[in-house]
């Protein structure tokens, strides 16, 4: 970062992260000029009060005084408008004392007010700014043209008056019709990007939806390709069944790659704004990563004795951000004991917002590479071979975080790693009747944890809407486990975990009635109350990137792509069995 962008930052106060650029080229430039009005007629009044002129010397001094006052405001509040408005009007009657006061009425010193109307458009906008630069005129008129008096020590000649009030409206039209051209241009640039967003949305949902699609009868075939190739078959049989198997696999491969460059990055579509607890949304997270952490993992509970207990904000984009960043730290696990620190801080906050900072610790160091195209470094790779640093990439962590208006920052020492990243949120209105929404969470340590049982003896819930998808599963899995039960809906699902004991829950997501979120939501509130938890895998024609997270981050244990590999799948039951 280079000095400027550091003194940009820096006199910014954090407003960047919050406002569109245009704005954001506004607070840069009245901060820049606050700190140069204070600075300026911070030297005039010592240069006036050591000459004895104390009047002048005192009202240079209490401009300075107010400039500040109004940065200091700024800072605090990040009350644009107010700020704006105080800076021109601070400017304003400092121009127009020191024609009157400072023996500036020369017609020399009357130019300094043409200074007013570019400040006053770039600071305020088109209208106010038209209607400030007038209030100007019309105090410069009553100057020019008053009637002359013993008191009056201003004097201008006739050719001058036409020539500044010309000058001055000339500078006003020119001013209105570059900003009435300029609002048009950036309008006109904002609905193209709206079509062009809106175009890429709908690619976006059709790709999905064609992943969706294609991935359902795909993975029939290949179950039931894996199923044949398990029987008696003669050699030309089996080569058939084989040739079937490996075409197939190829047209999964085909299906991965349009979705993979396809550009689609998240498809968490439905963005909410609600009041949540965030306490109880972070502690089911950690509780989830607690449970499928490897040997040695440790991860610290985070006080929030600091922070503020609710938030206005979206819960599900916090989880997936966490669940990034917790499964990127067990993805590049070096093995061995590993600690992991979150700590929640207050990075700023005003009456109706507050940013929040989180620090995750890791140590000791992970090995992890920085996007190129983002970092222009592979910060702390050196020496790591190319397919140890593929195991990370920060762009989907990167990309929610700054959706959300927040910023990521990865370093590293010998010692640890450390993700920090900053999110706003808005602050809960002073209404209680606001619902407030608080998940049920367990301590890890506090759940009843059922014997380890062997994958013959499970009973395995499957959900799915699906009699095709049901019936290879079930004839896929019926030989390994004790039973399977079938439900065709979530609602259906809920009844039947309320009436038996289930080891594993397969659930599927897109279903009627209930789908696979809401319904693993519920079941999540029912265990709760008992202390209990039963492991569910979410089974899925959702492949694209960001649904993991979203089945995860919705209180899912695991989460397996159509089309599956069964032996992937028992995989993963017994390892949740365990």
């Amino acid at each position: 970062m280079g000095t400027w962008e550091r003194i940009s930052r820096w006199l910014l106060f954090g407003f960047q992260d919050t406002q569109e650029k245009r704005i954001e080229s506004r607070v840069l430039l009245i901060n820049f000029m606050s700190v140069l009005f204070v600075i300026i007629t911070l030297c005039f009044a010592f240069f006036f009060l050591l000459n004895s002129t104390l009047l002048i010397g005192s009202i240079q001094a209490l401009s300075s005084i107010f400039f500040t006052l109004n940065f200091i405001y700024f800072i605090r509040s990040k009350n644009y408008n107010g700020y704006a408005y105080a800076f021109v009007t601070l400017v304003s009657i400092l121009f127009v004392a020191s024609i009157v006061l400072y023996d500036l009425g020369a017609e020399s010193g009357l130019i300094w007010l043409y200074f007013i109307p570019p400040i006053a458009f770039f600071l305020l906008g088109r209208k106010p700014g038209t209607i400030f630069s007038i209030v100007i005129l019309f105090i410069a008129s009553v100057l020019l043209w008053a009637p002359e008096h013993p008191m009056n020590t201003l004097h201008y000649s006739f050719p001058f008056k036409i020539h500044f009030t010309a000058v001055f409206l000339l500078l006003l039209i020119i001013l209105y019709g570059y900003d009435s051209v300029q609002n048009t241009i950036i309008n006109k640039l904002k609905k193209s990007r709206e079509i062009s967003a809106n175009a890429n949305r709908t690619k976006e949902e059709f790709i999905s939806k064609l992943s969706h699609q294609i991935r359902t009868p795909l993975n029939d075939i290949v179950v039931l390709g894996e199923l044949l190739n398990t029987d008696r078959l003669n050699k030309n049989q089996k080569d058939l069944v084989e040739t079937i198997i490996a075409s197939t696999n190829n047209l999964v491969n085909v299906v991965n790659s349009i979705t993979e460059d396809s550009g689609i990055e998240i498809t968490y579509q439905k963005k909410e704004h609600i009041k949540f607890d965030l306490q109880s949304t972070i502690t089911s997270i950690m509780n989830l990563i607690s449970r499928k952490a490897p040997s040695g993992f440790v991860l610290k509970q985070p006080s929030f004795e600091q922070v503020i207990p609710y938030l206005m904000g979206d819960p599900i984009i916090l989880k997936q951000i966490l669940l990034y960043v917790f499964d990127t730290i067990i993805k590049c696990h070096p093995g061995g004991a590993l600690t992991v620190d979150m700590k929640i801080n207050h990075e700023r906050e005003s009456d109706k917002s507050v940013e929040l900072k989180f620090d995750i610790s890791v140590t000791p160091k992970l090995l992890i590479q920085m996007p190129e195209e983002e970092t222009g470094s592979q910060a702390g790779m050196e020496g790591v071979s190319r397919e140890v640093a593929d195991k990370f990439d920060i762009s989907m962590t990167r990309k929610l975080i700054e959706e959300k208006g927040g910023a990521l920052v990865y370093d590293c020492d010998e010692e640890f790693s450390r993700f920090s990243f900053t999110i706003p949120f808005d602050k809960p209105p002073r209404d209680e009747t606001i619902p407030v929404t608080k998940e049920k969470v367990v301590s890890i340590d506090k759940f009843k944890k059922p014997p380890k049982i062997e994958l013959k003896q499970s009973n395995l819930l499957l959900v799915e809407d699906n009699l095709i998808n049901q019936k290879i599963v079930v004839l896929s899995l019926k030989e390994l486990v004790r039973n399977i039960d079938l439900a065709r809906d979530g609602k259906e699902a809920l009844e039947k975990f309320g009436t038996s004991k289930y080891d594993v829950i397969l659930m599927d997501i897109q279903m009627p009635v209930m789908d696979g979120i809401v319904t693993t939501k519920k079941i999540r509130e029912i265990e709760a109350s008992t202390n209990s938890h039963t492991p569910i895998i979410a089974i899925t024609a959702n492949a694209m990137l960001g649904d993991r997270e979203t089945c995860l981050s919705a209180g899912m244990d695991d989460y397996i792509s159509k089309p599956i590999q069964i032996e992937e799948l028992v995989q993963k039951i017994k390892i949740l069995l365990t």
